[in-house]
């Protein structure tokens, strides 16, 4: 099923998804879809501000970067990778639907991740729990992208 997402900074649909969530006058109701997320025009840059909050059940869920520091993570294969994905969404199934994982990013040295979660503590919790460290745990209080400076 194909589902248009709107937010009240953009007039009209963002983006569609083909999914099982749905966002309706700006709750989301099957949290699996992350709000705002387009892919970049032909210049490579943003065409849509992501919310950095989310709203479920009556409460502002904030999102997070994590820094994690995992020497030699650039270095692991994809079935690695995988298998280390697979730990961590075991581990956030068990914490339940408050806690969500977006996206990660891998380098040489360290893995950004993304999340939803009601506190740092949550995220605390599974990184206790998946063995991966939480070095550092920030609360996203913006997004820009190009087309910030546009106004």
């Amino acid at each position: 099923m194909i589902y248009r997402l709107y937010t009240d900074s953009v007039s009209g649909p963002i983006d569609e998804y083909q999914s099982h969530g749905v966002l309706v006058q700006n709750q989301l109701l099957f949290p699996h879809v992350e709000v705002g997320r387009k892919e970049p025009d032909d210049a490579g840059c943003g065409a849509v501000r992501a919310a950095n909050t989310y709203r479920k059940e009556g409460h502002i869920m904030p999102k997070y970067v994590i820094e994690r520091e995992i020497p030699g993570l650039g270095k692991l294969t994809q079935r690695e990778l995988a298998a280390a994905s697979q730990k961590s969404c075991t581990v956030l199934q068990n914490l339940g639907p408050r806690i969500q994982w977006l996206e990660s990013y891998v380098t040489d040295d360290k893995l950004y991740c993304i999340y939803i979660s009601p506190n740092e503590e949550m995220i605390q919790e599974h990184a206790r729990e998946s063995g991966f460290p939480a070095s550092r745990v920030s609360v996203i209080r913006a997004i820009i992208d190009p087309t910030t400076a546009e106004g």
